[in-house]
């Protein structure tokens, strides 16, 4: 496996440059439990979302670690940004992320089990 992350792992000045080239890149969050969706709530709440790309987890809800009436009680406008952050239009038809769309469309891909364990 080759490293594409860091162009020169050793160089001092190779950690800074990525993350410098990372504030103009789409991040992507798998697996999107309530960390990840707060997370993404927030970011909805400061930017309009179009550099976080989320994906549930096969038979997972989007927005399925918020209870309803947690929902209800947030903005609608945020919400929709959040669920502009998990679908893409594929075949004319609005569908959920997968793992393979966000390895094709993100620069640095963030896979979370739960709010306990993050990699």
């Amino acid at each position: 496996m080759i490293n594409n992350f860091f162009y020169n792992h050793l160089s001092d000045d190779s950690l800074l440059l990525r993350l410098r080239e990372l504030e103009n890149g789409k991040v992507g969050f798998y697996s999107v439990g309530l960390y990840a969706a707060s997370l993404a709530y927030n970011c909805a709440m400061q930017t309009d979302g179009t550099n976080l790309l989320l994906a549930p987890r096969p038979s997972r809800e989007l927005l399925g670690a918020f209870s309803k009436d947690k929902l209800q009680s947030m903005d609608p406008e945020h919400i929709d940004t959040i669920l502009n952050m998990g679908t893409h239009i594929e075949g004319g038809e609005l569908v959920n992320n997968s793992l393979s769309d966000l390895i094709l469309r993100c620069d640095l891909l963030i896979l979370s089990a739960n709010s306990k364990h993050i990699k």
